[in-house]
């Protein structure tokens, strides 16, 4: 072999040996977007969100409950309220019960500010609203009849034990909100109506409305991010009514 054939032969290898470097250290830069992509395919799971009845049904501006709508498995929720009695469908009720319990045992106190409302009962408070706020600003923050989570059974406002905070804003900053964005999917609850995200639920940011969703979604839904709307997650139209 001559001397220019070795040293050509040589440079060769070299470029072979830093392709092959530089492909694996490549490698290495994408492996966080592999697992981000994990992460997308939980936001993506194929449930049923068109089944009233279903328990990852979604219920919003877009996408109402038929006017006779009423869950078959509802029971009184044996848990402290805001003095009014409430209905849930009784999965969603033991896991409340069960929350409850667990926020007791850290020194929290919780009240059921709303359960499970008729399309009546739902109609009757969304007119109130409006005959003494308008219809632009009820929309904000009630739903009309068929359009509200409460008929579904599954929806619960949840309080603290400072009454001043009942369905304000504020109750964000109190322990007992802070506990149950900690462990509210624990039990199968998500955050419904997100601060920053009115545009896609409908509603202004309630730090109160929790959603029942089952266990398993309701911790892959926390997986997906804290700030992820249910719209999002599942890839729902959102956003204000039709007309």
């Amino acid at each position: 072999m001559t001397k220019k054939l070795f040293i050509t032969t040589l440079v060769s290898l070299v470029v072979l040996l830093l392709g092959i470097v530089y492909i694996l250290n490549k490698n290495k830069d994408i492996k966080p977007n592999v697992e981000q992509s994990q992460v997308e395919k939980t936001q993506i799971e194929k449930v049923d969100t068109t089944t009233a009845s279903s328990l990852t049904f979604i219920v919003n501006k877009k996408h109402p409950l038929p006017e006779n709508y009423e869950p078959k498995d509802l029971v009184r929720v044996p848990v402290k309220t805001n003095g009014t009695p409430w209905m849930m469908r009784k999965e969603a009720s033991d896991q409340l019960v069960k929350l409850f319990k667990a926020a007791e045992k850290d020194g929290i106190q919780l009240r059921l500010g709303s359960g499970y409302r008729s399309y009546s009962y739902q109609k009757q408070l969304y007119n109130a609203y409006v005959q003494r706020k308008g219809k632009a600003a009820s929309d904000t923050f009630s739903a009309r009849a068929g359009h509200s989570e409460h008929q579904t059974g599954l929806a619960a406002d949840i309080l603290g034990a400072d009454t001043r905070y009942d369905f304000t804003q504020n109750f964000e900053s109190q322990k007992e909100a802070i506990w149950l964005k900690k462990h509210a999917h624990e039990y199968g609850f998500v955050l419904r109506f997100i601060k920053g995200k009115e545009e896609i639920t409908g509603y202004m940011f309630e730090p109160w409305h929790f959603r029942y969703l089952g266990i398993e979604v309701a911790k892959k839904v926390q997986q997906a991010g804290t700030d992820i709307t249910l719209e999002e997650y599942f890839k729902v139209e959102g956003g204000s009514y039709p007309n």
